[in-house]
């Protein structure tokens, strides 16, 4: 489906100057608008599923794969996939945190905000995992010293 200015003009029955005007009055340009709002659902897509790369730049009006991966990663700051790897990578950690420290627990919680931020909250995430196991360890560890004790 074309999303270029001149179709949107027309299907609000105005001129491409007047959709041009709109957005210099707010700094933006229309196209720098479709393709943020086309990067973001491309975003969205990508923590949503399985969908191919191929299928997601058809689907979201990209020339190619390689016009997605420059412009993704110009916003993004890396290409689609390692977004998606990065993403299930998260996912990973944060299922594998709330087994060994317990769905309610605050670290998970604290946890759950650590994902969606910077690579240093996600080390923060990965410390309070160790801790947890770190104490599960010292426990058996005693519980092994004392069954040695008693026999």
């Amino acid at each position: 489906r074309d999303l270029g200015i001149e179709a949107v003009a027309a299907a609000h029955g105005v001129s491409v100057r007047t959709i041009n005007r709109l957005f210099s009055d707010s700094g933006e340009t229309f196209s720098a608008v479709l393709r943020a709002k086309r990067l973001a659902r491309v975003r969205e897509e990508l923590l949503a599923g399985d969908t191919s790369i191929a299928a997601i730049v058809h689907r979201w009006g990209f020339f190619d794969t390689s016009h997605l991966h420059r412009s993704f990663r110009a916003v993004y700051g890396m290409s689609p996939r390692a977004y998606r790897d990065r993403a299930r990578d998260r996912a990973h950690l944060l299922a594998l945190a709330r087994r060994q420290v317990g769905p309610d627990s605050a670290r998970v919680r604290f946890g759950i905000v650590a994902l969606g931020k910077t690579g240093a909250q996600d080390r923060l995430l990965l410390l309070a995992l160790a801790t947890r196991m770190h104490a599960a360890a010292r426990q058996v560890v005693a519980a092994h010293e004392q069954e040695g004790r008693q026999a």
